[in-house]
């Protein structure tokens, strides 16, 4: 007869029973490996007894065995025989070697201090000097290569200098070349400058080369004073002399006479003319004032010379940087 499950109050039907979990063995631990069997340590040799100590003799010491032992001196070392072997020395650390110096070269001194100096030379020694480290291992290399460096330099700015000398040089005669012609446009040609061009007597025309012309009409010496009654002048000198001249200007400008112009001479000795006895001279008046292309104009010029003396020739400067026109007195 087969078991029907009980029904529920409520007439479902009940649900068969849970079968019970087997429990779960834990795994077994693994075998342990076998242990090697012990063997028992082996017992000492024993040594065999030894044979008994011989008697002493009669009469011998027996010796003590608490005595403290005693050490023999060695036997001093005679001349000659090898020293007796001891301990090896221990090695050490080596020492560096001093290595002296090498002495510097005294003309890579000199080139250097010569380059500085006076550059053609500090160049020649410093060469010298190079050359001769190479050959001892001196020193100084550095010192020589200075010395050629401080007379390239001195070099270099002697070129530089040299031509700037010249480039101011020809701009000074450039600028000297432009003044002259300048001057040569207005006063006409000057490189004629105080060289007599012409020489004439009394009464005769003397004329430049650039158009001015002269003529001493009259010459007079011993001349007390000049000018008129409560208005003169006196000499100081001596006395006056004297030269009435006709004055042309045949120049393309208007030109300027003056005093200054005239020289006089006895021997080599020069005596200028008395502007200020001209001034007290009516005749002179036209000294003061120009003359126009094609003018002409009288003047008298006066001279103050010691007594007894006369001139023997005067001189004529033309334009004011022109010729001159020599007039023989005498």
């Amino acid at each position: 007869m087969t078991d029907t499950p009980p029904e529920q109050p409520d007439g479902q039907p009940t649900p068969p029973p849970v079968p019970p979990t087997p429990p779960v063995e834990p795994p077994a631990a693994p075998p342990a490996p076998p242990v090697p069997p012990i063997e028992p340590p082996a017992a000492p040799p024993v040594a065999p007894p030894s044979a008994p100590a011989a008697p002493p003799p009669p009469g011998a010491t027996t010796p003590d065995p608490y005595a403290q032992p005693t050490y023999q001196q060695a036997p001093p070392q005679q001349p000659g025989n090898p020293q007796q072997p001891g301990y090896a020395q221990q090695p050490g650390y080596a020492q560096p070697g001093y290595v002296a110096a090498k002495p510097t070269e005294g003309m890579a001194i000199a080139a250097l201090i010569t380059g500085i100096v006076f550059w053609p030379v500090g160049i020649i020694l410093g060469f010298i000097a190079l050359s001769k480290i190479k050959k001892t291992g001196n020193g100084g290399k550095i010192l020589a290569i200075l010395g050629i460096v401080f007379g390239g330099i001195g070099f270099l700015v002697t070129v530089l200098v040299t031509i700037f000398s010249v480039l101011a040089i020809m701009a000074g005669v450039a600028a000297a070349d432009k003044y002259s012609d300048e001057l040569e446009e207005s006063f006409g040609d000057i490189s004629s400058y105080g060289e007599i061009q012409d020489s004439v007597g009394i009464g005769e025309v003397g004329t430049t080369s650039d158009g001015m012309s002269f003529t001493v009409d009259a010459f007079e010496c011993g001349i007390a004073s000049v000018g008129e009654e409560g208005f003169s002048v006196e000499p100081v000198t001596g006395q006056f002399c004297r030269a009435d001249v006709t004055v042309s200007n045949g120049t393309t400008e208007e030109q300027y006479v003056s005093g200054s112009s005239f020289t006089g001479f006895i021997g080599d000795s020069e005596y200028s003319s008395d502007i200020g006895a001209s001034i007290y001279d009516p005749n002179s008046a036209n000294f003061v004032s120009d003359l126009n292309p094609g003018e002409s104009g009288a003047t008298s010029v006066y001279f103050d010379i010691p007594a007894n003396e006369s001139l023997d020739r005067l001189e004529i400067q033309g334009t004011f940087l022109g010729g001159v026109v020599e007039v023989v007195l005498n």
